[in-house]
């Protein structure tokens, strides 16, 4: 399958930051090729097997982007396609679980945008649900509840995309400020359990049940949801850097400076699924969490709270390689399926990798912070 050229969508320069020491390479885009990449990758996502029909996080996360990529560019393609999901799939139920959860982050966006009453039941229903009736660990965290079984007793940092977000926007648009305060002391216990201090990276779980982080795996889809989470927690509860919690921006700056030295530049620029074991021992390089990680950095540098160009050297390549993966079709390639918890590390290197709807929501995400910067 033929891959897009990402000469024809980079303008390369190279500027000195006033931030960083030594001079460092800064794109500049062509943004209307960037956004036609994005749509293309949207189309893809739309046109894959059960996204109307089903409902988990898979939908989740692909109308999270889809919703990132209309709020950047007003396209209507976008909003009509996040409008017709909700139109369509809602009135049919689902059973609640945490990743089915993940879809009310954008009806949030939704609703807010649009003030339509008919999406209020379920912003009620939902956020009712997964405030008082979500089965809650030693500790208060979320139990990680999905459709295959109740994960009894564990933490997975996956819940703070699927679940803790979703909750602190309901909280925002319903104006129930008990929903935003749960949301943010998810952080915190997920951020007790789940950071490895000594890494300054995620653990992938904990289980309260054996009291360790299973294989202690720095699984990179899972970091690639802390640092998305945490980027959006800071935007949704804090109105400018000087009053955001220092535990969540310093979680946040840590993380961020601990992945740019394991970016792997020898293999084209994305990260590995596990961020610190190398390709020759199977650790793959991935799209999805790499697209994850640019979002993050490239959002942080927009909204003003790091130097501009402080991630230059991480986002160059990086954005370059993730270009690189995205077919004419709009398919985005290398994603690592489906991420159940492993025991050991292993587990990681052997899922397989597949076309997903986080895949191509996630690029999309990256591409709609670049056509932004």
């Amino acid at each position: 399958m033929k891959i897009l050229s990402w000469q024809n969508l980079l303008l390369v320069s190279h500027v000195l930051s006033a931030a960083v020491v030594e001079a460092t390479t800064a794109l500049s885009y062509n943004k209307t090729e960037v956004n036609n990449v994005a749509k293309k990758a949207i189309t893809s996502l739309t046109s894959m097997r059960g996204w109307s029909s089903s409902w988990d996080w898979g939908q989740g996360v692909g109308l999270y982007g889809i919703w990132k990529h209309y709020e950047a560019t007003g396209d209507k393609e976008s909003f009509n396609a996040v409008q017709d999901w909700f139109s369509v799939r809602l009135p049919k139920g689902q059973r609640k679980h945490v990743n089915s959860m993940s879809v009310f982050s954008t009806l949030a966006n939704l609703y807010n945008t649009t003030r339509d009453p008919r999406w209020v039941p379920y912003l009620e229903e939902w956020g009712s649900w997964c405030m008082y009736n979500l089965t809650r660990t030693t500790d208060g965290g979320m139990q990680h509840v999905t459709s295959a079984g109740p994960n009894t007793q564990q933490l997975w940092i996956d819940t703070l995309m699927m679940a803790a977000i979703p909750l602190a926007k309901i909280g925002i648009v319903l104006d129930k400020p008990k929903y935003i305060e749960e949301a943010k002391r998810q952080f915190d216990i997920h951020i007790k359990y789940l950071y490895d201090t000594k890494a300054d990276l995620f653990f992938h779980g904990w289980t309260f049940a054996k009291k360790n982080n299973f294989a202690a795996a720095h699984w990179a889809r899972g970091n690639a949801w802390a640092a998305i989470t945490l980027t959006e927690i800071l935007e949704l509860l804090y109105a400018d850097k000087s009053a955001q919690d220092p535990k969540l921006r310093k979680t946040l700056e840590e993380l961020q400076l601990a992945l740019q030295p394991l970016q792997d530049k020898q293999h084209g620029g994305l990260w590995r699924t596990v961020l610190d074991f190398p390709v020759a021992n199977g650790s793959y390089v991935e799209t999805s969490s790499s697209s994850g990680f640019l979002y993050s950095y490239l959002k942080a540098e927009r909204k003003g709270w790091v130097p501009k160009g402080q991630y230059a050297t991480a986002v160059t390549p990086g954005i370059k390689a993730v270009l690189q993966n995205i077919a004419t079709n709009g398919e985005v390639r290398n994603v690592s399926a489906g991420t159940g918890m492993g025991d050991t590390i292993d587990f990681y290197f052997n899922i397989a990798k597949i076309q997903t709807m986080w895949g191509q929501a996630m690029a999309v995400m990256a591409l709609t912070e670049v056509w932004l910067s």
